[in-house]
This record gives C-alpha cells, structure tokens and sequence, in this order.
C-alpha cells in the first residue's frame, strides 16, 4: 500500500524548554517522515504520531484543524526518554473533501496497525474516531472493537438527523458494518446529557462514567475499562477550564488536568490499545496553555507506552491466583484472577463473550463475594444476550 501521498511532514520546530538541552529534548528521539516514501516501508518502530487537520464536520470548533501543528513544538521540547525510534512521526493526513479525509485515515490505521504499529492522533474533530474504527474492523472484520471515549457530553442525536462532531457517537453505534463488543463513556456531567442519550447507550448495556465517580483517587479505576480497549478516543473538552458546549464559555467542571494525563498514561500502557486519539483541542493565539496540556497528555501516553507488557491471565498461570466464587442463580461460578505481581484484577467473561478474559477491580471480587454480579459481568452477559435486540433497536 502507498501511503505517502496520504502525508505531508511536520515542518515545524520545537519549543525550548530552560534546563532541556536540544540533543535531550524528545523531538531528537523521533523518526520524523520527511516526504520520502520510503520511510512508510522502512519504519521500524511500534508507534506513530499522526495529526489530523480537519474540523469540517463540527458544530462549535472548528479552530481545532489547527491544532496538531500547533501542539508539536510544545511537544517535541519535552525532556527525552532515552529510547531513539519507537516513536515515528508520519505528519499531517492530507484531503481535499471531508470523505476523502476520512478514507486516508481508515487507511493508515489498517496500515499501522497491521504492522503491529500503535497510532497516536492530534485531531481535528472527534468524529474522526469513526474512520479509526472502521480502519480497525476493516483489518480485523471477525474481531468486534472495545472502544473508550472520555467526553463530557455523550456525542449522540437519538433522531439520526445530522452526523457532526456532536452526533458520531450514535451514527457509529448504528452503522451496520461496524461491531461494537462494548463502550464505555467516561467523564460525563449529568446536567449537558439529555434522557433519550443516557438511554440510548444503556439499553444497550453500554457503560456511562459519571465524571463525580472519578474524583479523587477513583480516577485510577479508568485503567481497567482502558485495559480492555483497542481505541481510546478523547474530547480534549472534557478537562476543567475548556469550552465544552460553546466557543467562548469555560466549564468550571471537568476532570483535572493532571488526571487527563494519568489516563493518557494508562492507555499507552495497555497493550490492548492500537489507536489513541486527542480530538477537538481548542485552538487560541492567546492561550498557549491548551496547547501545553496536549502536549503533556501525549508525552504521558508515551511514558505509559514504554512500560506496556503483555497479559495473558489463563496463559500465564504461575503469575495469577485463581479465585472461584459461587453464585445462587447462576449456572457456573465466577472466575477471577489476581496478577500477584502487579496486583491487577481479571474475570472470566460470561460465555459468548468475544474475549474470555476481561480485566476488573478488585471490588468486583468483592461484590461477588457479597452474592451480587459485579456490574461489567452483567453487562457483558445482557449484550450477549440481546445482541439481536441491538441490532434491531440499531434499526429504527
């Protein structure tokens, strides 16, 4: 496949950081593409930076077009890991109409991720996340996705009127040709979701996150949902002090940014994740400051990405305790494994399931020794379940 007439390289520089000499920075540990061919066919690191001008389809920003270029410097002036070439940068996606866009994106993704190569994407609009996902079922079509969007809103139209950046989430879930094995939405705010949304997902059996159940130390329960996943796909609006439902409003609430970064972190060390994105990064001359804070949610993404390795609970049984707990009303017992070097939770999916082993928390263990199915295994057993349902309720 010819990708490079999809691409046009980043030119830019790097912004300065005092204490960080040049050859310390991380712009000097990345393979930029520099308009050569070749370098598509010659990449042989496990990651790529990929930016996305395009902003056509939103309602309420379409500065953020602007932002990949604009986050790069910032970023490439960043304190360096030490590890030359994992990370590439493949420039900015080229296309004249929108459609033309999203099918160069659909494209790089089946090409990375077909070489084993996890994509990390500037948007643009979070309604590029559908040509991700389509990309990832194109080169996998028996594998249904696991995506997890942060978003302070739920980016659905329940008439299926318009298809816009504030819609794609409702157009994805009723494509037909796209398979969702299960969503999560993190980070809503209950007062900006109308009922007909927050009943679209759960009759469903989809998962909402209130972003009130992620305060505090609870951020860190977003590392198993991420853990699971194969795309992550974040509106940069849902942090504290953006524009989250008008150009020129910031919201006093949001998740912080610091934790943003945390969960940047967790999903680059899930090795589940092939694609991650940072959509609708709202783009000002005069505040730097968003500009900043994308930057440090890639690098954590990065710092997360050095540290992944693979888990395998039933594969790698001497590393696991194996739990088994019975439950009245349920035909076999549940089956939970702790990873005793890490300490992180896993459970054996209810039959049917697309993967027979999902990650959880430890107080799913605990809920199910107090005789209650934990929540993400009831879930998971109702989509099983209704699956046809969906697709009918996907048909109206």
């Amino acid at each position: 496949m010819e990708l490079s007439h999809y691409f046009e390289p980043y030119t830019g520089g790097m912004q300065t950081v005092p204490g960080i000499n040049a050859e310390e920075a991380l712009g000097c540990e990345i393979s930029f593409y520099k308009g050569e061919a070749e370098w598509f066919e010659n990449f042989s690191g496990r990651a790529v930076i990929i930016g996305v001008p395009e902003s056509r389809n939103s309602v309420d920003n379409r500065a953020c077009a602007n932002a990949p270029d604009a986050i790069r410097p910032y970023l490439y002036g960043l304190s360096a890991f030490n590890e030359k070439g994992i990370f590439g940068d493949a420039g900015n996606i080229r296309g004249n109409g929108l459609n033309d866009r999203y099918q160069a994106l659909q494209e790089a993704i089946v090409y990375f991720n077909g070489r084993g190569v996890t994509v990390l994407l500037l948007g643009g609009t979070q309604d590029l996340t559908v040509p991700v996902v389509k990309g990832r079922l194109k080169l996998h079509p028996e594998r249904p996705v696991n995506i997890v969007v942060g978003d302070a809103m739920l980016d659905i139209d329940t008439r299926g009127e318009d298809f816009s950046s504030r819609s794609w989430l409702s157009y994805l879930i009723g494509s037909h040709d796209v398979r969702i094995d299960d969503l999560v939405v993190f980070g809503t705010q209950k007062y900006l979701i109308s009922p007909a949304q927050e009943k679209f997902l759960k009759e469903r059996f989809f998962e909402i996150i209130r972003l009130g159940e992620l305060r505090g130390e609870n951020i860190s329960q977003l590392e198993i949902p991420v853990r699971d996943a194969q795309i992550v796909s974040i509106d940069f609006r849902m942090i504290k002090g953006q524009p989250q439902f008008t150009s020129d409003i910031q919201s006093p609430h949001g998740i912080e940014p610091y934790d943003a970064c945390r969960i940047l972190r967790y999903s680059g060390m899930s090795d589940q994740v092939m694609a991650a994105g940072i959509f609708d990064v709202p783009f000002e001359e005069d505040r730097k400051d968003t500009l900043v804070l994308a930057a440090e949610m890639v690098w954590h993404f990065m710092d997360g990405f050095y540290g992944r390795y693979s888990e395998q609970p039933e594969e790698d049984a001497e590393m696991y305790k194996k739990y088994v707990v019975p439950l009245d009303g349920l035909d076999h017992p549940l089956f939970f494994f702790r990873n005793t070097g890490n300490d992180r939770w896993w459970m054996k999916a209810p039959m049917g399931a697309v993967k027979e082993v999902v990650a959880c928390s430890r107080e799913d263990y605990r809920q199910s020794l107090r005789s209650e199915i934990p929540g993400k295994w009831w879930r998971l057993f109702m989509r099983n379940r209704c699956r046809d349902r969906n697709d009918d309720l996907d048909d109206k």
